[in-house]
């Protein structure tokens, strides 16, 4: 569907985890199109990226980060049952990495 007349017609392909992107960047070598000079792939989790051929472009949620916090607000607000909810805004880091290319633009 993507591809027509033995061009691919999408520039990218975002993955849901790290582990989806080795499954795209699988599927397409054996298809015989090159990362990233017919097309990016970028995971998501920065789990296990940095470990392929090319190396995996992710994004970090800082899932670790986001785990330490959530048990520190829990054992506080058992501690403190009345206390007000906290609201806490993590940043995603994109890690460049191999598998991404300069941006097409026709």
């Amino acid at each position: 569907k993507h591809i027509h007349n033995g061009k691919l017609n999408l520039t990218a392909i975002i993955c849901c985890n790290d582990y989806m992107g080795i499954g795209a960047m699988r599927a397409l070598k054996k298809a015989g199109i090159r990362i990233p000079a017919d097309v990016s792939v970028i995971g998501h989790d920065n789990s296990v990226g940095k470990y392929t051929i090319p190396a995996l472009t992710t994004i970090d949620f800082n899932g670790s980060e986001m785990a330490a916090s959530a048990v520190k607000i829990l054992l506080e607000r058992i501690k403190n049952p009345g206390k007000e909810t906290q609201k806490l805004l993590f940043s995603p880091r994109l890690i460049i990495r191999d598998s991404t290319g300069p941006a097409i633009v026709d």
